[in-house]
């Protein structure tokens, strides 16, 4: 069996190489949040983007590539509800649970959450292609199935109507919270 003097070195390295692996990892993702900033408006509380999880070298596609835009499936058509909205008048806990209807990709980006006071909440370049998305009033971190409006105050109240309007501005769906 080896004695305490020959182990010490490999677990001091362990230890330094750890450490090391933990401040780059770190490093790495606060630049990166540095790079890609959720701007805010303090009046609102509204996000309109969330902190890119992946390191991009260009802003812009090369040349030679074409950029799609979402199609807006028709205006008829459900494509999303608003199950429930919980904990009403809770920083803490309020939340509003959507619910995909219909298959295939949806596009949520520019789509906003509104209520009738005139917050509203600006969804990040985000697929929703299947089950439920929560957007939770306070503040945390995004998620793809988990958003954050990042508010300081509830923004529900009972009785209040919970619209979501397409990027075009198109009225999606409502809910009347009880």
């Amino acid at each position: 069996m080896k004695s305490w003097k020959q182990i010490l070195p490999y677990l001091l390295l362990n230890i330094v190489v750890s450490a090391l692996t933990t401040l780059a990892i770190l490093w790495g993702w606060e630049r990166n949040r540095q790079t890609h900033p959720s701007p805010s408006d303090p009046e609102h509380g509204e996000i309109s983007t969330i902190p890119q999880l992946t390191i991009t070298t260009s802003q812009e596609p090369p040349s030679s590539l074409t950029v799609a835009t979402p199609t807006l499936l028709p205006l008829d058509q459900k494509v999303i509800e608003i199950e429930n909205v919980f904990g009403v008048g809770d920083i803490n806990n309020e939340v509003v649970r959507l619910k995909r209807l219909g298959e295939g990709e949806l596009s949520l980006a520019g789509w906003q959450l509104r209520n009738q006071r005139g917050n509203n909440y600006i969804f990040p370049n985000l697929t929703f292609i299947t089950g439920a998305i929560e957007v939770y009033t306070r503040v945390g971190i995004d998620t793809v199935i988990e958003l954050h409006w990042g508010r300081e105050q509830a923004a529900w109240r009972a009785g209040e109507m919970v619209q979501l309007f397409d990027s075009e501005g198109n009225l999606r769906a409502s809910y009347q919270i009880p």
